[in-house]
């Protein structure tokens, strides 16, 4: 219970952070930086499908949508499907984000860097394909 309640704390403060970044207009250099030198959509929807691995998905998603408004892409977009894409599997890149592998870490007893190196390259391999 007393990990549920960090988590769910640690989303709370992940997503006034970013609220922060967006209201200072960090997000949106941020998004100009990722357009000027990632040229491809697909490329910059799976940087930020690693980084939604790695920090809570929700705030992160709510940051995307203030990076990037529906002049940059339209509804249904390729851009957007991608990161719903992202939102609802990357997850699953890291152990702690899928219960299969706090399940398998838990029956096995490997340790995290294991499972990093073992697993979720293979995973990895799954999601950009």
């Amino acid at each position: 219970m007393v990990r549920n309640i960090a988590q769910a704390d640690a989303s709370v403060k992940a997503g006034i952070f970013f609220y922060s970044l967006e209201s200072a207009g960090i997000l949106r250099e941020l998004a100009n930086y990722l357009n000027a030198h990632i040229l491809n959509v697909q490329l910059i929807a799976s940087v930020i499908g690693v980084v939604l691995a790695v920090i809570d998905n929700v705030s992160l998603v709510a940051t995307t949508v203030g990076m990037y408004d529906l002049t940059s892409f339209p509804i249904d977009s390729e851009f957007w499907l991608l990161i719903a894409f992202c939102a609802g599997t990357s997850r699953s890149m890291l152990v702690n984000g899928s219960a299969a592998g706090v399940a398998y870490v838990g029956m096995e007893k490997v340790d995290f860097f294991w499972y990093l190196q073992k697993v979720s390259a293979g995973t990895n391999v799954v999601l950009i394909n």
